[in-house]
């Protein structure tokens, strides 16, 4: 006989569960019905032969140095941290995820307003540059997933690599590197994802990627058709990453031998020695958070005496609201499919729904607001349209699509790590159901939930490109404003709004370290 997980799948549910996938492929089918309903591809086929592949090679190449930098930095800092005991270790331990409070468009203007003060300062409008920017605010993500697997597993391993003989060294070079693999990969595509999708550091730097492509020939060109197709093109890359990373991960995972992990033991280093891994570590921090914070702080010393802080206040509560309506949403959302596919005991259908939101995070922003777009364009001329169009649910609706996979993706880990027996055994009491999934398994899932709630929170309250696109009449969030002012070159007042995210993003940035580290 079968077992079911408490509340599981019943005929209603598994219906309710295919719509709700079939709703979260809309983005993507309107998206691909008008980019190959009309037939018309000679203005694609002049963009082609002109600047379309200059736009392709700067989204690659910006997408694939910031990705290569960010392991590099992730992962030697996470190295560094984990294994070695040096002056100053603990405070850089936290200090090296405080990038994540400053968005990557926001670094991206301070440095290009500072490269005019430096006579001999590099170019910024380059893919070197945007690559640099990003790597430097996103290599936190990296960080993150590997520290966490370096925490988990390495006491255990290297314990087993000491009663068998073998170095340290070899034991990281061997077993942690290879078993913390997913992590890494994980966060690398987390970058490359991030950085195909932005628009504003990239219009900041004045590099010409699909994004900008597309934001220019919908808002500029006024052709519909034209950005359809550019942006299926712009999904060719985010959907070949994520298919490479499924098949790079495909079959592993962690594996600790013992029921309690252990951090490692670090080993002291010289005074010479930590002070250079103290450098290194500190190096990152410096360029992607104290640098421009404190010229944010210098351009901010005299704003406030001519802001209007009724509509920095309103700024602020928007930027809550949708972050944390987002972070619910996608939580609800996540964990119910999750749920739904462990119950269905069947692989195909179990792996659906993440493949299917993957389907929405791998989409640029920009295709995926366009998309919301085309489908109030088909519906404005309904009340129900009319009033979907002119109020944050369109904008609620985007970033649970866009951040939807990352709250799945925790449950279902969660999901994965509890045996099948604890249903039965639920099942056994006569207690099931509903109060059997409340009182049993959503508190097992509340390390994985708490993660994926704090992540969502933080990248929907930065996220820029939803928002800017799909913005109804007198909405303001912070990051709405903090483009507008940059836009019109008033640098203390972005200053004062961008602080101000900074502190909104301070606690949940610092919160998502030390759960992570608590493994």
């Amino acid at each position: 006989m079968r077992a079911t997980i408490p509340g599981g799948v019943g005929t209603i549910s598994a219906v309710a569960a295919v719509l709700v996938l079939c709703l979260c492929l809309a983005p993507f089918g309107f998206v691909l019905v008008r980019a190959l309903g009309s037939g018309d591809f000679a203005a694609l086929g002049h963009l082609a032969g002109t600047v379309l592949p200059v736009y392709v090679a700067n989204s690659a190449l910006v997408a694939g140095l910031a990705t290569l930098v960010a392991i590099a930095v992730g992962v030697g800092g996470a190295f560094l941290v984990s294994f070695y005991e040096f002056w100053g270790r603990r405070k850089l331990t936290a200090a090296l995820v405080l990038p994540l409070v400053l968005p990557p468009y926001l670094v991206a203007v301070v440095y290009r307003e500072l490269s005019h003060l430096v006579a001999l300062a590099p170019r910024v409008d380059s893919p070197l540059a945007a690559a640099l920017v990003f790597a430097l605010t996103l290599y936190p993500f990296v960080y993150l997933l590997t520290r966490a697997a370096f925490l988990r597993l390495a006491g255990s391993q290297l314990e087993a690599g000491q009663s068998l003989g073998i170095a340290r060294a070899e034991v990281l070079r061997r077993a942690l590197l290879p078993l913390a693999a997913p992590g890494i990969l994980l966060g690398g595509l987390l970058v490359a994802l991030e950085a195909i999708s932005d628009f504003g550091s990239v219009d900041a730097l004045g590099v010409r990627t699909l994004t900008t492509a597309i934001y220019r020939i919908w808002f500029s060109m006024f052709d519909a058709n034209l950005a359809a197709q550019v942006a299926v093109i712009a999904l060719l890359l985010p959907l070949m990453l994520v298919g490479g990373y499924a098949l790079l991960t495909r079959g592993r995972g962690f594996a600790n031998p013992t029921n309690r992990p252990r951090p490692p033991g670090r080993i002291p280093l010289s005074p010479r020695l930590g002070a250079l891994a103290a450098s290194a570590c500190a190096l990152p921090v410096v360029l992607g958070f104290g640098l421009p914070l404190l010229t944010l702080l210098a351009w901010a010393g005299g704003a406030f005496a001519v802001l209007r802080l009724e509509s920095l206040y309103a700024d602020v509560a928007s930027t809550l609201l949708v972050a944390t309506a987002t972070a619910a949403l996608t939580l609800l959302l996540g964990t119910w499919l999750a749920i739904q596919a462990r119950a269905a005991r069947d692989h195909s259908w179990s792996s659906a729904p993440l493949w299917v939101l993957s389907l929405n995070y791998a989409m640029p922003s920009i295709v995926l607001a366009i998309a919301l777009l085309f489908l109030t364009g088909w519906s404005y001329t309904t009340e129900l349209g009319s009033a979907l169009a002119d109020s944050l649910v369109l904008i609620l609706l985007a970033t649970t699509l866009r951040f939807a996979v990352i709250a799945h993706f925790s449950a279902e880990s969660g999901l994965r790590s509890l045996s099948l027996r604890l249903d039965e055994a639920v099942r056994c009491t006569g207690r099931g159901g509903f109060h059997g999934l409340v009182r049993v398994l959503l508190p097992q899932l509340r390390g994985p939930l708490t993660v994926a709630g704090l992540l969502v929170f933080v990248m929907s309250a930065r996220d820029l490109t939803l928002s800017l696109v799909l913005q109804p009449f007198g909405y303001g969030s912070l990051p709405l404003s903090i483009h507008h002012y940059a836009e019109l070159d008033l640098y203390g007042a972005a200053s004062v709004y961008a602080l101000c995210l900074a502190l909104v993003l301070l606690y949940p940035v610092l919160a998502l370290e030390r759960r992570l580290a608590q493994g």
